[in-house]
Order: C-alpha cells, then sequence, then structure tokens
C-alpha cells in the first residue's frame, strides 16, 4: 500500500501552492512577442505551443543545477477535451494516456496511480485530484540504426505528487472573473517508490516541476501556459539532450485533443460491440468495387465495409500489448461526422445546464474552486525577466487572482 503522511502531503501541497502562484503571477505578465531573447532560448514549437528555456541558471534560493522552461500558446480544443485528455486516475488509462501523448521514438514502458487522495465528481469538481503517479518510459533504438547517442535505449522513470483544479482568476481588461484550470506536477522523492517493481541499475528517474494553466479563450480555443524546473546535472552535451528531452515533454501538451477524441471513439465502438457485420464486395458507402490494390475495411462503428476513400483510420483509447504503441480502428466517414455531430449536442447541452447552475448556486460553485492569490504577491513579479528593454520601460498590467 503506497500512502503518504499527513505531513508529507501537506509539505507537497504546499510546494503545489507555491509554483501555482510562480506560474499564475508568470502568466499574469507573459506577453510572447515581448520576450528577451538575451535571457530566453528558443528550444521547440509544435503546432501553436512554443518553449523556451531561461538563459541564466543562476536564481535566488534556487539550485544553480535547476533549470527553467516556459511553454505558451494556443491548443485548437474545447477545454473540456483538454482536461479530459489529462484526467486519469486508473493504471491502465494512464499508460494509455502516456503511450498517446509520449513524443515520437519514446515508449511507455509502464505506469501507475498508486495514491489517490482527492478525485474529481463530475458535477461539482469535474476536474479535481490529488494524488502519486509512476510513470516509466525509454526512447526507441531501431535496428540498424547509427551508434546511440545519449538517452537512447535508456530507460527513465517518474514518481510525481500531482494536483489539478480550478483557480479563479480575475481579468484586468473586463469586469468579473475567468476560471483557468492548472495541473501541478512535483517529483516525489521516493527511491522505494512503487512498491514491488524492481528498478534496474540503469534506470534514471527525473528530477522536476511542472504547472500547466489552460485558460478558454472561446469555445474551441484554449490558451496554455507552462512552467517548469528540472534537474541537470550532466556534462554540456547532456543538458542539450536534457532539454530536447524536456521540450518534448511539455509539447506533450499538443496531443490533449487527440486523447480525448480518442477516450470518444473507444466508447462509441464499445456501445456497437455486438452488431452485425455487414460484408459486401463492393462499398457499402459510394458503392465502388473492391480491387486488389485497395481492400474494402469494416467499419468498427457501422460494421459496414468500406473503400479507403470512405474510411479514415483513427487512433483509439487501447494499447498495443507488445509494442507499448496506440492502437488504430476503422471508421467511416459517416460514422465519425455523427459522433462530431453527437459530440457538438452533447457540449451544448452541458454548456446550457452549467450556465443554468452557475446562474442559480453560484456561490455553492465558488466553494468548490481551488484559488490562489500568490500569483500577484511582488516578490513574484520580480522573479521573472520576460521583456526586452524600452525606453519608455512600460511594465504590462498584471491579473490579479482573487482567492475565493
Amino acid at each position: 500500500m503506497h500512502l503518504l503522511a499527513r505531513d508529507e502531503r501537506l509539505l507537497y501541497d504546499r510546494r503545489s501552492e507555491e509554483i501555482l502562484g510562480e506560474t499564475l503571477a508568470a502568466f499574469a505578465g507573459f506577453d510572447s512577442s515581448r520576450l528577451d531573447p538575451t535571457e530566453w532560448k528558443f528550444l521547440a514549437r509544435r503546432d501553436q505551443i512554443t518553449v523556451h528555456r531561461a538563459v541564466s541558471a543562476t536564481r535566488e534560493g534556487v539550485d544553480s543545477h535547476k533549470r527553467r522552461v516556459i511553454a505558451s500558446g494556443l491548443l485548437n480544443a474545447r477545454l473540456t477535451d483538454v482536461l479530459g485528455g489529462l484526467y486519469v486516475e486508473d493504471d491502465n488509462e494512464l499508460l494509455t494516456t502516456q503511450a498517446i501523448l509520449n513524443p515520437s521514438g519514446c515508449i511507455a514502458v509502464d505506469a501507475a496511480v498508486l495514491m489517490v487522495a482527492e478525485r474529481r465528481q463530475v458535477r461539482a469538481t469535474p476536474f479535481r485530484f490529488a494524488g502519486v503517479k509512476w510513470i516509466s518510459w525509454k526512447r526507441n533504438v531501431k535496428i540498424g540504426s547509427p551508434p546511440l547517442t545519449i538517452g537512447e535505449g535508456q530507460e527513465y522513470d517518474l514518481l510525481t505528487y500531482e494536483r489539478m483544479g480550478m483557480a479563479l482568476a480575475e481579468q484586468s481588461d473586463k469586469e468579473g472573473s475567468q476560471e483557468v484550470a492548472y495541473h501541478v506536477i512535483l517529483s516525489l522523492n521516493k527511491p522505494e517508490w512503487p512498491l514491488n517493481v524492481a528498478r534496474g541499475p540503469g534506470l534514471r528517474r527525473a528530477d522536476m516541476a511542472f504547472c500547466y494553466l489552460f485558460r478558454k479563450v472561446c469555445e474551441d480555443l484554449v490558451e496554455c501556459f507552462t512552467l517548469v524546473d528540472y534537474d541537470c546535472r550532466t556534462s554540456a552535451s547532456s543538458r542539450r539532450a536534457a532539454d530536447t528531452e524536456m521540450a518534448d515533454r511539455v509539447l506533450m501538451i499538443t496531443r490533449l485533443p487527440d486523447c480525448a477524441l480518442a477516450k470518444r471513439l473507444s466508447g462509441c465502438i464499445r456501445k456497437a460491440k455486438g452488431r452485425q457485420v455487414l460484408m459486401s464486395k463492393t462499398c457499402l458507402r459510394c458503392g465502388s468495387k473492391r480491387k486488389v490494390t485497395d481492400p474494402l475495411r469494416c467499419c468498427c462503428i457501422c460494421k459496414k465495409s468500406v473503400c479507403h476513400k470512405c474510411y479514415k483510420l483513427k487512433v483509439t483509447f487501447s494499447m498495443n500489448s507488445r509494442t507499448h504503441e496506440p492502437e488504430t480502428d476503422t471508421f467511416c466517414n459517416k460514422c465519425l461526422a455523427r459522433i462530431a455531430i453527437l459530440t457538438a449536442k452533447k457540449n451544448a447541452q452541458h454548456n446550457t445546464s452549467a450556465s443554468a447552475n452557475s446562474s442559480s448556486s453560484g456561490s455553492s460553485r465558488d466553494r468548490d474552486r481551488e484559488s490562489y492569490s500568490g500569483g500577484s504577491s511582488e516578490s513574484n513579479r520580480n522573479s521573472f525577466k520576460f521583456w526586452k528593454k524600452s525606453k519608455d520601460k512600460r511594465v504590462p498590467k498584471l491579473r490579479r487572482f482573487r482567492s475565493s
């Protein structure tokens, strides 16, 4: 049984609050167009998310071996999809999620949810979680590839204390406030965990602290901001490899919409289980005849034979036990369109009910929010050097965060 003592959990809760407050402060004053290139080095970009690393490793009260990374940008997805892709409290779900989100070239080896201290309530707190998770991964080595570079073929693991929830942020340009979802991940100093799992001599445990913020911009657009501190006690060449590895792990969030879609598709597959298969010599969608170079496939939802023009291969929320890669299945275009329409209707109904609940019982909902005011402290503001020097020395107005 994996249990954290009360004092230990309080310690990690306080650390979670500290990094959340620091991230809120950074997010409040962040403007990517004014990022100072002498202070922040570009590392990577995927889709609309960009990752930078602090050039200076020296910060007051922080180990010189700690490196800081920030990521910012937009995800073309609904906030509920992003949060739904993140939330897991089951071993198999965690491993499958890692298989989908992992950077290309990385293999999810094992994963486990070792402790759940707080879990969500679907209506009241759909994104609340506190607990301990463990994941293990390694860089894939292809047969016949050149000699191994740093990190290839080596297995890593990460033991973390995680908190998820919602913070209530006041908007500087508008009256009222807006919710910001957060996901804090802290390395846990428990070398003996997980129990009953052999850790080989080559296994390296990562030491890092993440804080993700997700803010709804509009119905299908989410603003993301990430602050990461990680330990890098290696040579210069290894540090470059560590930077690349860290950027890849931060950019895993770009695959969260894919993970949410995979969960929805797998749910539809389960509902269609037992439906009669309808195979034919022609495509049952467009009527084209079967060809040697174009064999027909069976849609996993409607169970009808379809040609390559009428189907798409989509990732599902399941993992191949041999390759540890996410499974794919065949979906005809008509079934995909139906799923999209049903999802849109469900989301519209959810928005209607949510607005009704917020207007009728806003005070009770506010009590369920977790909010922190550490983001607006003067010490946190002064710890960041984001901006290019300008003659007028204007300082961007900070958003203020209200504690409920």
